[in-house]
């Protein structure tokens, strides 16, 4: 197995000697370093160029960990990789181990065993998550236990599954990228070989560390959004119920870490306590019975919680030390239900600031490729579709730092003319065997996907020469806030007709996007990369809408940006392989999204007006089945809200008013 470790670094001059010779001296040689250097304003790059050609050194402006980690992951070209940061330090035997463990599941994820300093103490204490009360590891999770980034080795695969690092969660990326796994039902494996050490002092930002970073305030909003992003994901899934316990008690650890400095974040947990944390009644009783156990674990003894890979010998050592420390002699032991404090460890060692002898990684049969700003999607779902005027409109770009990933079903299909003369590392052939609705193919893609940014585009649009210059240079110059920047669509038809789409979604208020999106499907969007750690990927179980659904869960995190230009144009009226016209397809795609989305829509009182859209559409197939479930709809929207004037209104203009669609405008 080819194991590539990414070491990001940024003002890391006196410790990235000692990262890079504690990866260099694994008794398992790996296949590649990357050292992933955010700009540093010291000798960082300087001192790691100086290994030689055993580390690969990348120096670009990243501007988080978690950038520059998931930049190095592209980088890469290993089958498993390893992040760390220029802080930590490899046991002499991790990467051995963790290879070992990851071979029995290769598209898997596994973690050794991690140790961290805290608040300069020169003691290792050891990190592990408890397996007690039958929790699965999700629940363990959400209650702020699991491991640092440093000592997981993932798959490749199982990497470009969860969509990476994500820099909004800052200090919290690594929690937050482990429920993430968990959540996409990645193989998880836990091993008590090998080990690692996390400099940065730690507890990879669980609830129980007060250090200065954990109490700032935009570290306690980066808690609180990783939990409020959790819970949506779970909601979505139809899982919430069985973790409502652990958000609860999670909700209300952060509250009391937040209620005397910063009460409007206290109130913002309190309200997500009452919608997704356990009832009150439940909650109460929780809070009796963790007295209890409180109460017996301080009368019990103390040992039983050494008792893991030490075994009796460490057990001994504690008790020793007690020992000492009843008669005076300070002890340097920490007991808690979840760490042991250890001065001994076999595993670790003080490594040299030398850089003599430094053994070479050997040869590699491919140097890592250089990732592209912008990756863009083209999603082929019927064979039919010729796929040249698209091809010749994104090779003809202005801008030319981009890939081409072109997303098939048909694996034997024969490139299109423009292709045959093309650089193969610029274009990509991506072959599905079973790939279901549209959004599998723009998810396959997007796992592949190595740019900064990821662009849509569908067999019959045509790009204007300069989209990705104008919209890599919008993304430029707005914040890291922006996830996702659109143009305007001239929609051509096979008469002659031509429509304008112009919707300027950053002006829409939530409540409209969970009603309308008129966007002409994933066309003219480009996204940030943050977005797949953010939102994840298209909902694979929607036949249609689902790029309305992308938009709605996207604008819980990240604003858009239009870039008041039309900047392609789209041919005939066919989508993306696929006959809107089914209208079967639609119907089945809006009920799937209401039962998505139905809670948001009836706290923003817009679910009455979505079902009384579906219910137009159900009239539209124009048979006794189709009128019985559009009366159905009828009398569901009025049950949502029958004291509503404007539901007697929606229903008139739904059932009996004639006019003609709104949304676009007719040019000559």
């Amino acid at each position: 197995m080819k194991v590539s470790v990414v070491i990001a670094s940024k003002n890391n001059e006196e410790k990235i000697t000692q990262a890079l010779d504690s990866v260099l001296e694994q008794s398992l040689t790996a296949y590649e370093i990357i050292v992933v250097d955010d700009r540093s304003a010291d000798s960082s790059a300087e001192i790691a160029a100086g290994f030689g050609e055993a580390v690969t050194v990348i120096s670009e402006k990243f501007g988080s960990k978690a950038n520059a980690k998931n930049y190095g992951a592209h980088y890469a070209s290993g089958d498993a990789i390893l992040l760390m940061t220029a802080e930590d330090l490899l046991g002499p035997n991790a990467i051995k181990h963790l290879s070992s463990a990851l071979k029995e599941n290769l598209d898997g994820i596994v973690a050794c065993p991690w140790y961290y300093r805290e608040n300069g103490d020169e003691n290792w204490i050891r990190y592990t998550i408890p397996q007690d009360n039958g929790n699965d590891l999700l629940s363990k999770c959400i209650e702020g236990r699991y491991h640092a980034s440093c000592s997981v080795l993932w798959s490749t695969s199982a990497f470009k599954k969860v969509g990476g690092f994500d820099a909004l969660a800052g200090s919290y990326a690594d929690w937050d990228i482990m429920m993430r796994a968990v959540l996409e039902g990645i193989y998880f494996d836990m091993i008590n070989n090998g080990a690692v050490y996390a400099h940065d002092g730690r507890m990879g930002g669980s609830a129980e560390y007060s250090g200065a970073g954990g109490q700032t305030r935009k570290e306690r909003k980066a808690k609180l959004y990783v939990l409020q992003k959790i819970t949506h994901r779970l909601y979505e899934k139809n899982e919430l119920s069985s973790y409502r316990k652990s958000f609860s008690i999670a909700l209300d650890t952060h509250r009391k870490l937040c209620a005397e400095r910063y009460p409007d974040l206290d109130a913002v947990c309190l309200d997500l306590m009452k919608r997704y944390g356990e009832p009150m009644p439940q909650r109460l009783l929780q809070g009796v019975r963790k007295k209890l156990q409180d109460f017996v674990k301080k009368v019990t003894t103390k040992t039983s919680n050494l008792q893991d890979e030490h075994g009796s010998v460490e057990a001994k050592k504690y008790l020793k030390r007690k020992k000492h420390s009843s008669t005076g002699t300070k002890s340097d032991v920490k007991s808690s239900d979840h760490v042991i404090r250890v001065t001994e460890i076999e595993d670790i060692h003080e490594y040299s600031s030398s850089k003599k002898d430094i053994p070479n990684p050997g040869s590699r049969e491919k140097a890592g490729p250089k990732n592209p700003d912008v990756s863009v999607i083209l999603a082929v779902l019927d064979s039919e579709d010729s796929i040249e005027t698209a091809v010749e409109s994104v090779l003809a770009q202005d801008f030319e730092d981009f890939e081409l990933l072109i997303v098939a079903k048909d694996a034997d299909s024969k490139p299109g003319a423009p292709l045959q003369n093309t650089d193969a590392g610029r274009v990509r052939y991506i072959p599905l065997h079973d790939p279901g609705f549209t959004s599998a193919y723009l998810n396959a893609g997007m796992r592949e996907a190595k740019g900064k940014y990821i662009a849509f585009m569908s067999p019959n649009d045509e790009w204007n020469p300069d989209k990705l210059a104008r919209e890599v240079e919008l993304f430029n110059n707005v914040t890291e806030t922006i996830g996702m920047v659109y143009s305007g669509i001239m929609v051509k038809s096979r008469s002659g007709d031509r429509n304008v789409f112009r919707h300027k979604l950053k002006k829409k208020s939530y409540r409209r996007l969970l009603v309308q999106n008129k966007m002409h499907g994933p066309s003219g969007l480009t996204i940030r990369r943050n977005v797949l750690a953010t939102v994840g990927f298209f909902d694979e179980k929607l036949p249609m809408m689902e790029t309305h659904d992308y938009i709605l869960r996207t604008s819980r995190y990240h604003k858009f940006e239009y870039s008041g230009k039309i900047l392609l144009s789209h041919h005939s009226s066919s989508g993306l392989g696929r006959k809107p016209s089914h209208i079967d397809y639609i119907i089945e795609g809006r009920r799937l999204f209401f039962e998505k989305h139905h809670l948001d829509m009836r706290e923003e009182k817009a679910a009455q007006i979505f079902l009384l859209h579906s219910s137009r559409l159900q009239l539209k197939k124009r048979t006794k089945a189709g009128r019985k479930a559009a009366r159905r709809l009828a009398l569901q929207a009025f049950k949502e809200d029958p004291l509503n004037r404007s539901t007697y209104r929606l229903i008139y203009n739904r059932f009996y008013n004639k006019s003609g669609k709104k949304g676009s405008r007719r040019i000559s």
